[in-house]
């Protein structure tokens, strides 16, 4: 399959390095643009009030933490009930779940 007409022009690469800087420039000014235009005049929040609210990405990683744990109990509990049911000899005591 051939390249489009005009995919290649024949450039050096010297020529590619000035487009692909150019290319990031622009890049880089749509990003700072865009950050500029959700952040709203005026309303710049302090920086003692991030501390004091949660992250999303914070409050994520408790859940997620929270569920790791939750899991390993569960999966412990479930160890237990196997281990007391596959117990035919008299190891002790019952184990209450």
């Amino acid at each position: 399959m051939a390249a489009p007409p005009g995919c290649f022009s024949g450039a050096s690469a010297q020529d590619a390095g000035k487009q692909l800087t150019e290319a990031e420039r622009r890049l880089t000014e749509k990003l700072a643009a865009a950050a500029e235009s959700t952040e709203a005049p005026g309303e710049s929040e302090p920086e003692d009030s991030a501390e004091e609210q949660p992250s999303p990405q914070k409050s994520q990683l408790e859940q997620l933490g929270e569920s790791a744990r939750q899991a390993e109990r569960e999966r412990n509990a479930a160890r237990e009930r196997d281990d007391y049911l596959r117990d035919t000899g008299d190891a002790g005591p019952d184990r209450p779940w």
